[in-house]
């Protein structure tokens, strides 16, 4: 056990600092697209006061782009927050459904420049369990990043969680025509020290097109 803690600390690091970067870009998407509004409306006002003629249709709708760029960020950064404090304890009882959510969201801007579509599966009812909030999102986003990368012609991963017995499978889903060879380096020395320090389980369904993680077993 010793060794994955070796492991899962500075890939933990690299797995936040990964995170941050892509909200921090997905953030300054936002600004620029508020700000390009912002430099419009300026111009219409100009022009206004010159008593020029301009876009009226697009004048209009300026304050409606900006709203949405606003509920967008604030989306974002609900997003990251939640993230950020999943390390304030080492072990708590978690909802699976809103931690994979949650990695979904934050790994969407990653999929677009993948070209992949992300989808949850609705789960049938609450699945709570004990266990490393951080580490199991850091496992989550390995799983789902192999997915992506595994999707084939289709260019879409669904993701469904769903409890069987006192065990809680976490499926990713992508093609059967998925590349096998890819999966050859996978789990890598990393996802296997996360499972060992979350005590899950990394299974192939070739037939499906599916990883599964495994959960439950206790931390």
């Amino acid at each position: 056990m010793a060794g994955s803690w070796d492991t899962v600390g500075p890939e933990g690091l690299k797995f936040f600092g990964k995170v941050t970067a892509s909200v921090s870009h997905e953030i300054k998407n936002v600004l620029a697209i508020i700000n390009e509004s912002a430099g419009l409306l300026d111009d219409f006002i100009l022009m206004a006061a010159k008593g020029k003629p301009f876009n009226q249709e697009l004048f209009n709708a300026l304050p409606g782009r900006i709203r949405a760029q606003v509920q967008r960020a604030d989306g974002i950064m609900k997003n990251i927050n939640q993230f950020a404090h999943s390390i304030d304890e080492p072990e708590m009882v978690v909802e699976v459904r809103e931690v994979v959510e949650l990695v979904l969201a934050l790994a969407q801007r990653y999929a677009s420049q993948k070209g992949v579509a992300l989808e949850a599966v609705p789960a049938t009812g609450p699945i709570s369990l004990l266990t490393r909030p951080f580490f199991l999102e850091n496992l989550i986003w390995c799983c789902l990043d192999q997915a992506i990368k595994t999707a084939g012609k289709e260019k879409k991963v669904l993701i469904g969680a769903q409890k069987k017995g006192n065990q809680i499978e976490i499926t990713f889903t992508g093609s059967k025509e998925m590349d096998y060879n890819s999966l050859d380096s996978f789990p890598t020395e990393r996802e296997e020290a996360l499972a060992a320090v979350l005590r899950a389980e990394l299974l192939f369904d070739p037939r499906a097109g599916a990883v599964q993680l495994i959960l439950g077993k206790g931390v």
